[in-house]
């Protein structure tokens, strides 16, 4: 008998604890984690755009595209979005 359970730590633990099959014998509890090398959104937090405000009064725009997408883990594209809403006169 095998049960495949996917959702939220604290379905699983009531199923479990409701269940017969999570009281006796074994489980195989696999989890998924996040993908570090996955680029984020466009969100930055508070000292990434301070680092960012720095980096553009030090450096040209291109510049700052060419090197501050591998520095915060982000998509060129919504890097220059963000840079154009925020920092543009």
């Amino acid at each position: 008998f095998s049960i495949t359970l996917q959702d939220g730590v604290d379905f699983v633990l009531k199923c479990l604890e409701r269940d017969d099959f999570g009281k006796k014998g074994e489980f195989v509890l696999l989890i998924e984690g996040s993908n570090l090398l996955e680029k984020k959104s466009s969100k930055l937090t508070k000292d990434e755009l301070r680092i960012l405000e720095v980096l553009l009064n030090k450096l040209s725009k291109k510049e700052v595209l060419s090197i501050a997408p591998d520095l915060f883990n982000i998509k060129k594209n919504d890097l220059y979005k963000l840079i154009l809403e925020r920092y543009s006169k």
